[in-house]
């Protein structure tokens, strides 16, 4: 994947920016473009506990964010809306990542 992905829809005049890690990074329209920060990670492990003072603590977890892409962009078009697909790991997990929007006037 390169650095930045740009999606787009026939359907929409948003487009839809993503960084090299598949991760939304802005959203543009127009000549308008707004910035997105955004993070993905999983805590996998460990063994659930009453916390203290009430809730559940979660001990001996693991998180990671080591996000990669691994294919290439699917677009699917939904009636309405299309839905992006993009493969790739998180850690040792495989994952797709879906993107999608629908604009309402």
């Amino acid at each position: 994947m390169p650095a930045n992905l740009t999606l787009t829809s026939p359907d929409s005049p948003i487009e839809l920016e993503l960084d090299g890690r598949g991760l939304p990074l802005a959203l543009a329209l127009d000549h308008t473009r707004r910035e997105l920060r955004s993070r993905l990670a999983v805590t996998t492990g460990g063994t659930e506990t009453r916390g203290a003072t009430g809730g559940l603590s979660y001990l001996d977890t693991a998180t990671c964010d080591d996000l990669s892409v691994t294919g290439e962009t699917n677009r699917v078009h939904r009636g309405t809306f299309d839905e992006f697909a993009l493969p790739g790991r998180l850690g040792e997990l495989d994952v797709v990542l879906y993107q999608g929007w629908l604009v309402k006037k």
